[in-house]
């Protein structure tokens, strides 16, 4: 009851300061709807930020309409529980999720083990891709000396040669930030 309440009054507070969150906009139609348990349960279930209703009171205001921030805390309540497992930790971390941090203090050194977890797993993944596509840039780069000497043609290949080395960069910026990912999380556990 004391996390209810606790987090009735962070709604409350986030309802008042009205702080805009991008890409959380909502409809006319769900602001005049009036469920606002439902839409805290599917926001919990998802693992958004509790912070999120402050957008919608934003959104809302334009239409006159208020969100009910405790019908809405007491769902993401229950939907941020069966967001907060280590089960759904190890998905995120493997699709390389983005996690909000709103998982409860009790759920979430569980949640952050497995999402960590995951998060090495998509990094084992990508460095096999790198290996991939560094072994195919070497192929292509040798068929091109062999044509070059020869005297043919190799645009095919110059292509070929940009789009992997653009992988490969890409690549190397997806670990970067699946890494640092893996260290903001492993320093909270």
């Amino acid at each position: 009851m004391a996390t209810l309440l606790k987090r009735s009054v962070l709604v409350l507070f986030c309802l008042t300061t009205i702080a805009a969150t991008p890409g959380c906009a909502i409809s006319k139609k769900d602001c005049l709807a009036d469920d606002w348990q439902t839409k805290g349960y599917q926001d919990g279930q998802r693992g958004k930020s509790p912070d999120v209703i402050s957008t919608y009171a934003k959104s809302c205001a334009k239409h006159g309409v208020t969100p009910d921030a405790s019908a809405y805390a007491a769902g993401f309540d229950v939907g941020i529980k069966e967001y907060c497992t280590p089960e759904k930790g190890f998905s995120e971390g493997e699709d390389n999720d983005s996690y909000s941090g709103a998982c409860p203090a009790d759920l979430e050194p569980a949640f952050l083990e497995k999402y960590i977890s995951g998060l090495r797993v998509a990094l084992d993944d990508l460095a096999i891709e790198y290996d991939r596509d560094s072994i195919e840039l070497d192929r292509i780069r040798d068929h091109k000396d062999w044509l070059v000497s020869q005297g043919a043609s190799h645009s095919k290949e110059d292509k070929q040669i940009k789009y992997l080395t653009g992988r490969l960069r890409s690549n190397g910026s997806k670990r970067s930030s699946l890494n640092d990912k893996i260290r903001r999380w492993s320093a909270r556990l």
